[in-house]
């Protein structure tokens, strides 16, 4: 009968990893913690007229310089994918130059095309552990940009793919994270209750006095999943007020 060996750590190990945890844990949380400088922060529009916050991507490497020193990349890969056709183009970093001149006017008639950018972000956490952080960064080449050089045009998007793909990585690691928390705000107030906060406003709903049921529905009903939380708990302790205490 085989059975399954298992390895068992002396005390002193066990603390030691359990400090060095404590000590990433701290490190993560007081990165994540941090405003982003004004001086860094760019506004771009978007769809919906909507605008949105970022830096640069020079802004993302010196952070990285700052916070893990000696950092690099490793499985750096490149490719494009056209909305016509099923072939795609992959190359390592060293062979671009070659790919896009390689892109012809005539395969351009695929365009729409995306333009990926893959990577692992390696980096020493707190002096102790190495953690490699998956990368991957999109950009796609709209209709309006058709009849631009080809080769500046997928130079551009290329670039576009990369902060993304450094974007990803670093806010994994809690680079300008008080600038992703905005945009998920903003999110989390575009959109309605979750089913799952809809479901504890209809159990506490039954709770309430009849009196009452309509003004408390009509209430919620101007809620989003943002401001959703904070009324289900003020409704919460509203009614514990008029249980009558045992």
């Amino acid at each position: 009968m085989n059975e399954s060996a298992i390895t068992t750590f002396d005390p002193e190990q066990q603390k030691h990893w359990a400090e060095m945890a404590e000590t990433i844990k701290k490190s993560a949380s007081q990165r994540r913690g941090k405003r982003t400088a004004p001086s860094k922060v760019k506004t771009r529009s978007g769809g919906g007229d909507k605008s949105f916050k970022y830096v640069d991507r020079a802004d993302y490497q010196i952070w990285l310089d700052d916070n893990f020193p000696g950092w690099t990349i490793e499985e750096y890969k490149v490719w494009t994918e056209r909305s016509v056709t099923s072939s795609s183009t992959t190359s390592s970093i060293q062979n671009l130059d070659k790919t896009i001149t390689t892109l012809t006017k005539s395969q351009a008639q695929d365009i729409p095309m995306l333009f990926c950018v893959s990577f692992m972000l390696v980096v020493i956490e707190s002096g102790m552990a190495k953690r490699r952080i998956p990368c991957i960064g999109t950009a796609s080449v709209a209709e309006k940009e058709l009849g631009r050089d080809n080769a500046q045009l997928l130079k551009q998007k290329y670039n576009s793919a990369t902060t993304e793909a450094y974007k990803m990585g670093c806010n994994w690691l809690g680079a300008f994270f008080d600038l992703r928390a905005d945009v998920e705000e903003r999110e989390k107030a575009a959109s309605p209750a979750t089913p799952e906060q809809f479901a504890k406003f209809t159990e506490l709903l039954n709770k309430v006095p009849v009196a009452y049921k309509d003004e408390t529905t009509k209430a919620w009903n101007k809620m989003n999943a943002s401001t959703a939380d904070t009324f289900i708990k003020g409704l919460e302790d509203k009614l514990n007020k008029l249980t009558p205490k045992e």
